[in-house]
């Protein structure tokens, strides 16, 4: 029973320290003895794992375990057990929500008009995991609900949202009661039952990469306080600052008041606190082998001193744009791969909003050839499996209507081909074909076509022909039996067989990212039905309130995919993404609003009603003012990553071309270092600060830049010699030549209009030119038209 702090700022080898006391256990016995368990962010763990095995002299690991909170949980009931119920999951959670507020909507005040609002049950959702975050309960809620009427405010605004909470959440935890448990009270039961697990009563924890925990992870980690042989926890805090009382707009609050709340909880179970060890130093910090990274660091919230002279290797640049900024830093990336040799591993994009960056990022290095790993969990709500089964629900709650239904047939997962489905919807569209026109057995009889349609029809819609059947009875079914029909659909139409088949063309096509998506989703999806008999078996529901629940699990699905590659460029958020060792850290999108991060209200539950509730001694998570202060820390973390390499940018304007503000962290970086000078990208060569040659990363890209500029001569002036030179140097590759032919043929263009050769012409005129008045006039207003109807022979779709 012990609690050691191990405290450094950043930089100065906390991580390290951690892995080298775990690789000297290992070394007196890789196989015997208690447990050494390292503790991390369930994000982190793929690092952790690989920078604990990757070390020269680490031979056996058997001892050693890299866990997060959750496969702790899993390891610990499989030995001390855990409960006879099964658990939900987020997708289980929000469906049972769904389900719930389908039924108690009419029952809310203030909330009643906020259920139909797109993203309500996730809002929901996280308002009930922070409850079970901070252990409040429906039976506190209502003593706070009484609190707030005797003092005669029984209509206000907080009083009626702790009437609707406190009505939804009862709903809830009835709903699972006896059935299921909710994942957020996973880390309450695995508090408990650590006092059970007989391997972990010597051994030794190492808790690592965290800047705080929530009210469930302290519980946890004191009960491994009590159980454990010694339990170690890194902080990022600078020491000189333990003594001094903990305020919100100090740079390390996050860390501070985490050292004193668990202080507390070890001196509440009688833990003994060791000595902390404390790495100082940090003039001679492990990770910065760049002097002026090592200055930032020491000087970020002091603002003692200033650098002398230019720093190396910090840049700092605005970009005209987005665009402009993602292409900077991929060639940058390639001048240090190719000119330092640097691995793409040990580079990072970093950014506050990934949302914004992602889509062009993958784009960008797409093109330049750059490997990459976009560390963000993918909604898959674009997915054809997806769409099929939405589109099935819609399709047989409509009775047959043709939108849902061709939303259906395209997406490649029936047994027709696109170009059968396209000709069927031609004649859909024509004929007027809807309802019960596509339950008849006999085949259609509207022109000569409808024989060969109704065999492709009878095909198409087989498989939902049966489902549609099944469910569609005229009272609720039960979840359960609503499921199986909708897992036979799938498997009727062989759904596994073409997702493995489309992850194979994939692979072969390198896109191991997409053939990673087609491989996870399916299990995706069968948990997801999974959860959906675990949460709501037993309850009868109409297809049109089943369809509403899958689609908010459907909504909320998204895939976490670990890195299919050794050595890729992480590209990934401040507060999620953790990279050891990282030697250039490339920080994007600083503008204001953005880094700092606009924080903004919680929309259930305002600042002024958390406060009010603190009060009354219900604590919630921290306002948005708190929040607000610790995108410091953030920034700060941001700021030391790298050991060597910082590129720092805003872009100037978004896509519309509105203007971009440059974010205070800019001007906090200029004031640290006076003569760092401000880069700027244009995207055109010869009109910033960059030399033409840095344009030149990727041969596919030059021809680009190369168009650009003769195109700029007009064909008139002699282009500037250094462009000729790369047009001498790209002409001479064969490969890249027929790429090169076709952009400089397009440069000069001229849209004049040759003649037809006779034979080209006998195809759209036949041997005999017929003509008449209304063909004239077709001609005269649009030649185009003329030939395309007259020539040949198109038409627009019929409509009935």
């Amino acid at each position: 029973m012990g609690l050691r702090f191990i405290l450094g700022r950043a930089g100065t080898g906390k991580t390290f320290a951690c892995l080298e006391e775990i690789r000297r256990q290992l070394l007196l016995d890789p196989a015997e003895g208690p447990p050494l368990i390292l503790l991390v962010p369930e994000q982190a763990s793929f690092q952790m794992e690989k920078a604990l095995t990757g070390h020269e002299g680490t031979y056996g690991v058997m001892r050693a375990q890299v866990l997060s909170f959750r496969r702790l949980g899993w390891l610990v009931f499989q030995e001390a057990g855990g409960t006879n119920r099964q658990y939900l999951d987020e997708l289980g959670k929000m469906m049972t929500l769904r389900s719930i507020l389908l039924k108690a909507a009419e029952s809310l005040t203030v909330y009643k008009q906020m259920v139909r609002e797109q993203g309500f049950v996730a809002k929901l959702a996280a308002t009930f995991k922070e409850f079970k975050n901070y252990n409040i309960t429906p039976e506190m809620l209502a003593r706070q609900r009484e609190e707030l009427q005797a003092k005669d405010r029984p209509d206000g605004v907080l009083c009626q949202k702790i009437q609707d909470l406190e009505l939804l959440f009862r709903e809830y935890e009835g709903a699972l009661a006896g059935l299921s448990t909710d994942p957020d009270d996973y880390l309450n039961l695995l508090a408990q039952r650590i006092g059970q697990a007989p391997s972990l009563k010597e051994a030794r924890v190492w808790v690592d990469s965290f800047a705080g925990f929530t009210p469930q992870e302290l519980e946890v980690l004191g009960s491994l306080m009590v159980h454990c042989r010694q339990v170690n926890v890194t902080l990022c805090l600078d020491h000189l600052r333990l003594d001094q009382p903990v305020t919100e707009m100090d740079l390390f609050h996050p860390t501070q008041s985490t050292y004193v709340k668990l202080h507390q909880l070890a001196e509440n179970l009688g833990v003994t606190v060791e000595p902390p060890k404390i790495l100082a130093q940090p003039e001679r910090a492990r990770r910065f082998a760049n002097p002026a990274l090592g200055f930032l660091e020491r000087n970020y919230d002091r603002h003692l001193e200033v650098y002398a002279g230019e720093p190396e290797d910090i840049r700092l640049v605005r970009a005209a744009n987005r665009r402009v900024e993602v292409e900077g830093v991929a060639r940058e990336i390639l001048r240090l791969a190719r000119e330092e040799n640097w691995r793409y591993r040990e580079m990072a994009v970093v950014l506050r909003d990934l949302e914004s960056y992602q889509e062009l990022v993958a784009t960008v290095f797409q093109e330049y050839g750059i490997p990459f790993f976009l560390d963000a969990k993918r909604p898959v709500t674009h997915h054809p499996l997806v769409e099929l089964i939405t589109s099935a629900l819609e399709t047989v709650n409509t009775y047959w209507s043709y939108e849902p239904l061709f939303r259906y047939l395209k997406t490649d997962l029936v047994p027709v081909s696109r170009g059968a489905v396209d000709r069927l919807e031609n004649y859909v569209l024509k004929y007027g074909i809807r309802g019960k026109q596509w339950l008849l057995e006999e085949p259609w009889s509207f022109d000569e076509a409808a024989g060969d349609l109704s065999a492709v029809r009878d095909q198409a819609v087989a498989a939902l022909r049966e489902f549609y059947r099944r469910v569609q009875k005229g009272a609720p079914l039960p979840v359960r039996e609503l499921t199986g029909h909708l897992f036979s659909l799938l498997q009727d139409l062989q759904v596994p067989r073409s997702l493995e088949r489309w992850c194979r063309e994939a692979e072969q096509a390198g896109g191991l990212d997409r053939a990673l998506e087609h491989k996870q989703l399916w299990d995706g999806v069968v948990s997801l039905l999974d959860q959906l008999v675990t949460a709501l078996g037993p309850q009868e529901m109409s297809l049109s309130e089943y369809a509403k629940v899958v689609e908010a699990g459907l909504q909320h699905l998204k895939l976490g995919l670990i890195p299919p590659a050794l050595d890729q460029v992480l590209v990934g958020s401040v507060e999620r993404s953790r990279q050891p060792d990282l030697k250039g850290v490339f920080l994007l999108g600083l503008n204001e609003g953005v880094f700092p991060a606009f924080v903004r209200e919680d929309e259930m539950l305002g600042d002024r009603e958390r406060e009010e509730l603190a009060r009354h001694h219900l604590e919630l998570a921290p306002t948005s003012k708190v929040r607000l202060y610790h995108e410091q820390y953030l920034s700060y973390i941001a700021f030391t990553r790298a050991s060597r390499y910082l590129w720092v940018s805003w872009p100037e304007a978004d896509e519309a071309g509105r203007e971009l503000v440059p974010s205070s962290l800019i001007q906090r970086l200029k004031d640290l270092f006076p003569q760092l000078p401000v880069r700027y990208l244009s995207g055109k060569p010869g009109r910033d600060s960059l030399p033409p040659l840095a344009y030149l990363a990727r041969k596919h890209k030059a021809v680009g830049y190369l168009a650009e500029q003769l195109r700029e001569t007009g064909g008139e002036e002699e282009p500037d010699p250094f462009w000729l030179e790369v047009y001498r140097y790209l002409i001479r590759d064969r490969e890249l030549h027929p790429h090169l032919k076709r952009v400089l043929s397009a440069l000069f263009y001229e849209n004049r209009s040759e003649p037809l050769i006779s034979s080209l012409a006998r195809t759209f005129t036949g041997d005999r030119l017929q003509g008449s008045g209304s063909r004239l006039e077709s001609f005269a207003a649009c030649p185009f038209q003329y030939f395309a109807r007259y020539g040949r022979g198109l038409r627009e779709r019929e409509y009935y």
